[in-house]
């Protein structure tokens, strides 16, 4: 999650020599995002930071961090990016800095920071600041936090050795960070933040740079103006410092001045213990130091936020924005409190001003917060809009979680539950042990009339709910599997569709129309049961009630554009996909890219090879493993002649689901583009074995058997295929052309001129070689379409 950062305001000077940068390569924020998550750690215990990996001896690492982070003597892990956890066994401050060094031992290989010249850095660079923020509001952990920004000023009299000074937000847990130059190297460490300016609230980071840490460390002159440190290597040994182990309370550690910083990291402690109230107590200290703080304000927030004390949290969230009103973070978790408190327009107000003043935020929280307030104003369609952006950004997998679960309920009450269905599932397969998650989709599946599957999710939901002990959740699961176990007979076969009878179907549907003459699911059910009974036009009517009563309703828009392909209505089909479409660009993605495919094939039909792939490109992008997508647009590449695009798709294909029958039909046609019959050949046998009805490949094997001058086989091959589809043009215009150089002319002629009625694209040659016409049958086929009866019909004018 992605906050705006507020550390505390302290008074800073001290002599820094300024050197412009000599021109370089910079490497991209992703780039040094990668190096900044390999050398940044996470310090957990009495205290709480952020600190860099610099050095390595032996078994032994060093991490560079604030002294105010560990100014405790206690206990202190440092977490590295694997996951391990690893105890500081020592620590040394340098005094008159806020610095310190941690020892920790590890077999393992942990990259080190490369150190820059912090000499070279002025105003006007770009750096990178990198650390673990504190817990936040909804947030049970702490959240590594990589953001950009440039250096404002370098300070000539530095207070405790901060005389960096830049514009990158942080917040409290990210102090003893990495400050990174633009290729990535360690030029500061980040800690404290300027007083907010009177006029405008703005509020300048800190950071202490690299080449005073070294200095101190050396006891040695400072490095000459042009001179580079990052070849310097620090030796320990020599360090003048005050060492002390960690775990251990020594008498004679010096007593340095307690700082506003040191007491933020104090309470970020206790907060990471869920020790609230001693936050609190150590958020107060570090106000009577400075009233004026408002990192301390906002810390204190989301402690009271934590303990539910949501008045108290808003009005340190005032103090936040008062202090710092250009802060995007202060107006979010304002608008987490505005809402809590039931003051849901305000909490809009300050979602939308948090927007404002970060314009281009990545921070999918803050679309999440906001689809929340949405939808409890029951706008489901601006929740929807925000979630969907949420999962976009996709840059917290709790986050994500919630946003796809949250989605899921607002389709729900649009009454799209399959696209809520498959929201749930999104959910569930980035948390398998969502309890709510199951609960809901067994809602949605029971709208759905699928009671089987309900009930498998309430038995989920139920079992979950048992061992986080939620009593009355556990008891209402078990209460709902109890109600669809005891249904009607007719009911408990709407959970299995595949053995339906239809005039059940019809009977049950005819019962939930009765009773709500606007349910869009019942005319739905009985559109399937009128379509099995193959009462097509009267399913269709239903369909047409289904999208009246629910215009938003994807999937009763898609069956009425298959049920119109199949009445050879196909301008209206098409014009029922795009409805389907246009509902599904905020619902789920599987019905939408069926929504795409089939459109596709439309345009596919007549020739707008165009459109086809665009929709299959579309399709694609929704569903990137459907081998039928891929296979069917590299049937269209084929046809428009870029074969290299086609045997591209083609290999796709096989190479996501070999061993069906798309996937052959796909291997075979990349073969037969590629002039190898005998291969081609064999995968469109395989492909006929794995489905006898696959109208191209049985096409494609008389086409091929027509090459290799087996005749006879070829036109039982096209014999097949009119079979399979008596409205297909080109089986019949090839088994014409059989007949006709066999000496049957009088039937290819009747062929020949029903072909072309079909279509009379046939009579193109160049579309011919596009659709794999070899060179046997394009010379034979010339010589039917030279017959005078051929040359006399109206599409050979």
């Amino acid at each position: 999650m992605n906050f705006a950062r507020n550390l505390s305001a302290v008074l800073i000077g001290a002599a820094v020599v300024f050197v412009k940068p000599q021109a370089a390569f910079s490497l991209t924020p992703v780039e040094v995002n990668n190096i900044a998550q390999a050398v940044t750690v996470r310090i957990d215990g009495d205290g709480i930071g952020s600190g860099v990996i610099f050095e390595r001896k032996g078994e032994t690492y060093f991490v560079l961090t604030n002294q105010h982070v560990v100014s405790r003597d206690g206990r202190y892990e440092i977490h590295t990016q694997d996951g391990s956890s690893h105890p500081v066994y020592y620590s040394k401050t340098l005094p008159g800095l806020d610095l310190a060094v941690l020892q920790f031992k590890s077999e393992k290989n942990y990259t080190l920071a490369n150190l820059g010249n912090s000499d070279k850095v002025s105003e006007g660079m770009t750096v990178y600041v990198v650390g673990w923020a504190d817990r936040l509001p909804g947030i049970d952990e702490r959240t590594y936090q990589f953001t950009n920004g440039s250096v404002r000023s370098r300070l000539k009299n530095p207070n405790e050795g901060y005389a960096l000074v830049y514009n990158n937000e942080a917040v409290p847990g990210m102090s003893g960070g990495p400050v990174l130059d633009e290729n990535g190297r360690l030029v500061g460490i980040n800690g404290r933040a300027t007083e907010p300016e009177e006029k405008t609230g703005t509020v300048l980071r800190l950071g202490i740079p690299i080449n005073t840490f070294l200095v101190a460390r050396n006891e040695s002159p400072a490095p000459p103006r042009n001179s580079s440190t990052s070849q310097q290597k620090p030796d320990l040994t020599n360090t003048q410092t005050t060492a002390r182990p960690v775990n251990t309370r020594t008498a004679s550690t010096p007593t340095t001045k307690q700082s506003v910083e040191e007491f933020i990291s104090l309470g970020g402690a206790k907060a990471s213990k869920k020790d609230y109230q001693g936050a609190i107590a150590y958020y107060n200290r570090a106000l009577r130091l400075n009233p004026n703080n408002p990192d301390a304000y906002f810390q204190r927030g989301v402690a009271s936020y934590q303990l539910q004390n949501y008045k108290a949290a808003f009005k340190d969230f005032e103090q936040t924005v008062r202090l710092s009103p250009n802060n995007a973070l202060a107006y979010v978790n304002r608008g987490l409190a505005r809402d809590a408190l039931g003051d849901t327009e305000g909490a809009l107000s300050d979602y939308n001003q948090a927007l404002e003043r970060n314009p281009s935020s990545n921070d999918a929280w803050i679309y999440y917060n906001r689809g929340v307030v949405y939808y409890d104003q029951k706008d489901y369609q601006a929740a929807i809009r925000d979630y969907t952006q949420a999962i976009k950004i996709n840059s917290d997998l709790v986050c994500t979680v919630c946003a796809y679960f949250h989605r899921g309920l607002a389709r729900y009450e649009l009454g799209a539950y399959q696209g809520a269905i498959e929201d749930y599932t999104e959910a569930l397969q980035r948390n398998s042990k969502f309890a709510n998650a199951y609960y809901y989709r067994g809602l949605a599946f029971t709208q759905m009339g699928n009671n089987r599957k309900a009930i498998e999710d309430f038995k989920e939901a139920a079992a979950l709910y048992r061992q986080e002990e939620k009593t009355n959740y556990y008891q209402d699961s078990l209460n709902k599997i109890r109600e669809l176990q005891n249904t009607t007979p007719i009911q408990q076969s709407i959970s299995k569709p595949d053995q339906l009878d239809p005039k059940t179907i019809i009977a049950t549907a005819n019962e939930a129309i009765a009773s709500n003459p606007k349910d869009a699911n019942a005319y739905i059910r009985r559109a399937s049961g009128r379509y099995q009974e193959g009462d097509k036009q009267r399913a269709l009517a239903d369909l047409n009630q289904a999208t009246r009563f629910n215009s938003k309703y994807s999937l009763a828009w898609t069956f009425q554009g298959d049920m119109l392909a199949e009445l050879g209505r196909n301008e209206e089909a098409i014009t029922a996909y795009s409805r389907a479409i246009e509902a599904n660009n905020e619902w789920g993605n599987t019905s939408l890219a069926n929504a795409y495919l089939n459109r596709a094939n439309i345009y596919s039909d007549r020739g707008d090879y165009r459109r086809a792939i665009a929709d299959f490109n579309k399709s694609i992008s929704l569903q990137p493993k459907n081998a039928v997508a891929y296979a069917l647009r590299g049937l269209n590449h084929q046809r428009r002649g870029d074969n290299q695009a086609a045997i591209k798709d083609f290999n796709s294909a096989v190479s996501i689901d070999p061993n069906n029958g798309i996937a052959y039909l796909a291997r075979g046609l990349s073969y037969h583009l590629q002039g190898d019959y005998p291969g081609a050949l064999a995968a469109y046998e395989k492909a006929t074995v794995q489905d006898a009805k696959l109208l191209a490949a049985v096409d494609n094997l008389g086409l091929i058997k027509y090459e290799l001058q087996d005749i006879e086989g070829a036109i039982r091959q096209f014999q097949a295929s009119i079979q399979i589809n008596s409205t297909s043009a080109e089986p019949q215009l090839a088994l014409a052309t059989a007949l006709y150089v066999k000496g049957d002319r009088e039937q290819a002629l009747e062929l020949a001129q029903a072909a072309l009625s079909l279509d009379s694209r046939f009579t193109d040659l160049e579309f011919l070689k596009k659709n794999l016409w070899g060179d046997r049958i394009l010379a034979d086929v010339q010589k039917l379409l030279q017959n005078p009866q051929i040359q006399a019909l109206p599409s050979r004018r």
